[in-house]
C-alpha cells in the first residue's frame, strides 16, 4: 500500500491538495509521510487516517519532524525495552 501512496503523491491534483494544507513532500520523506499517517500501523490508509494525520501534520515543516522524531522516539523506547527484558532471567 505505501508503494501505491506514493505513486499517488505523483499525481499533480494530490499534491496541489497537499498544498492547499502547507504540506510540501519531498519525495524523499513520502515514505515516512505514509508512516505518520498510518498511525494503527496497518500498512493501509484509512479516510480517517488520512484526513486527521494531515490535519494534525499541516503547517510548517517542524509538525511533521517532531511526529517522526516521537515515532521514532517509540521505536527506541521499545527496543530498549526487549533488549532489558531478554538480558533479565
Amino acid at each position: 500500500m505505501e508503494a501505491e501512496f506514493e505513486d499517488l503523491l505523483g499525481h499533480d491534483e494530490v499534491r496541489a491538495w497537499l498544498a492547499s494544507q502547507d504540506l510540501e513532500i519531498p519525495s524523499s520523506r513520502e515514505a515516512e509521510f505514509f508512516r505518520l499517517l498510518d498511525v494503527d500501523g496497518s500498512g493501509k490508509l484509512s479516510l480517517d487516517e488520512l484526513v486527521s494525520g494531515v490535519a494534525r501534520l499541516k503547517g510548517p515543516a517542524r509538525n511533521m519532524d517532531l511526529s517522526l522524531l516521537s515515532i521514532e522516539l517509540r521505536q527506541m523506547k521499545e527496543h530498549m525495552s526487549q533488549l532489558v527484558r531478554a538480558k533479565i532471567p
